[in-house]
């Protein structure tokens, strides 16, 4: 799983301001078990320049050194919260993300009437929206370490992963894009708006076809046809 990230760095700069150095302070909330996850004690040997010696300490740094490549290319004086584990999920999923409280008409917002992710509205308005809480929420197949799955996670900061083997680091930047507003909150298998209000990428998701951006179309059922032409 390859991803463009400086196609999302570009994307997320209509409501990010980018920096030169860090300008933006990632905390990552644990959530996982004792024993588990991020928390897994089987030991291991340093890899790819991730020094940690057991597969769950490997694992934060993976998310860590992923966290301080988004704090180097965005600008947010709000720290942003990110609840992360690793799960069992379905082979065919690497990782997902889901998103925090969403935000609309604050102050300062670029555009009206639509809704903003959490760290990005906190960004632009320069408050906490919701303190305390995890701005989104992030969590990783570990099904992939084990038999389940045919391959397993390379946990290397360098970007030399073995052939078989999934490079953790870009998709760990990937859904991280995900919870700073690279996503839609529009049901795809509906067209419908969440709570009945477009979303800021909605307002830059274009349709070449019909010429048309989300935002724009005046029906649900011409943004579900969107969802998969």
């Amino acid at each position: 799983m390859k991803i463009p990230n400086l196609f999302v760095v570009a994307l997320l700069s209509v409501v990010f301001v980018a920096g030169t150095a860090s300008a933006a302070t990632f905390t990552i909330i644990n959530g996982d078990s004792s024993g588990e996850g991020l928390n897994d004690p089987t030991a291991v040997a340093a890899v790819g320049g991730n020094t940690g010696t057991t597969l769950g300490e490997q694992r934060m740094n993976v998310l860590q050194a992923a966290a301080d490549q988004w704090g180097a290319l965005i600008e947010s004086s709000v720290e942003i919260r990110i609840s992360a584990q690793f799960n069992s999920l379905d082979c065919a999923v690497l990782g997902s993300t889901g998103p925090g409280p969403v935000f609309r008409n604050g102050p300062g917002a670029p555009v009206a009437g639509v809704w903003f992710h959490s760290a990005t509205a906190d960004s632009i308005t320069g408050v906490d929206q919701d303190p305390g809480s995890a701005d989104f929420f992030i969590q990783y197949n570990s099904d992939w370490d084990g038999v389940t799955c045919p391959s397993g996670f390379y946990y290397g900061l360098d970007g030399n992963e073995p052939l078989g083997t999934e490079d953790l680091f870009p998709v760990v930047l990937h859904e991280m894009g995900h919870g700073l507003g690279f996503a839609s909150l529009v049901n795809p298998a509906t067209g419908v708006w969440w709570s009945g209000a477009p979303d800021i990428f909605s307002v830059y998701t274009l349709d070449v076809t019909a010429g048309l951006h989300w935002n724009e179309m005046s029906s649900s059922s011409q943004r579900q046809a969107s969802a998969i032409n």
